[in-house]
């Protein structure tokens, strides 16, 4: 059976959240970029993968799924079940879910918006309630660790992978996190993990577009 296939941009946190979980599970994946600018997510053959355009995109042999938390859990289910990344303790597992909606319904909407506006709608401007909205996940992000030294165990999941794209994309787009001592810490301790440097390179590019869009002096603070 050939490897799966993950349809990827590399600035995209989600689609690099797909990816930490293949690399930190050791699965064979083939990586298929996928050139936004140039529509490719639009073809008849990428809709025929993910009707909604949507990238990141898993192709494993004919099944196909367009949401990077679903990817993690099924790769764990189907290849690698009762891999500490996804517990099968209720509770544990209860808590890695719901760390991982916390990322779908609060955490990349956030990101996804201010970077909508920049990169596609040309905006130049972050107003500040958009701001101050990152910064509020950061200070639930910072409560979440309260105690742990992960966000839903004190090992990794795949919470983490999915919290860390996203993260790492608001530490190179410049945020001040230095009074996250928490998120600080956990950061350090995902170097560690396999992928992370691959992510780095991923998040660095996003934010270098980030400044590219809104200026290199633009101002991250809090008000």
């Amino acid at each position: 059976m050939a490897p799966p296939k993950l349809y990827y941009i590399e600035v995209g946190p989600p689609s690099r959240a797909a990816l930490l979980a293949f690399r930190n599970l050791n699965i064979d994946v083939e990586v298929v970029p996928v050139d936004i600018l140039g529509g490719k997510h639009r073809s008849p053959e990428y809709l025929k993968v993910n009707p909604q355009h949507t990238v990141p995109a898993l192709d494993d042999n004919g099944f196909y799924l367009a949401d990077s938390r679903a990817i993690s859990t099924y790769l764990v289910n189907s290849r690698a079940p009762g891999n500490s990344l996804y517990p099968t303790d209720p509770k544990v597992r209860a808590l890695v879910d719901d760390r991982l909606f916390f990322d779908a319904a609060n955490v990349f909407p956030r990101v996804k918006l201010i970077s909508y506006a920049a990169l596609v709608l040309n905006q130049n401007l972050v107003d500040a309630e958009k701001k101050e909205g990152l910064y509020e996940i950061l200070d639930f992000m910072e409560l979440y660790l309260e105690g742990r030294k992960y966000f839903a165990a004190d090992f990794p999941t795949l919470a983490d992978l999915s919290l860390l794209s996203n993260y790492s994309s608001l530490v190179h787009w410049g945020l001040n996190v230095s009074s996250y001592k928490n998120l600080q810490a956990w950061y350090k301790r995902c170097e560690s993990l396999p992928g992370f440097v691959e992510n780095e390179v991923g998040a660095k590019t996003y934010g270098m577009l980030m400044q590219q869009r809104l200026g290199k002096d633009f101002n991250w603070e809090r008000k």
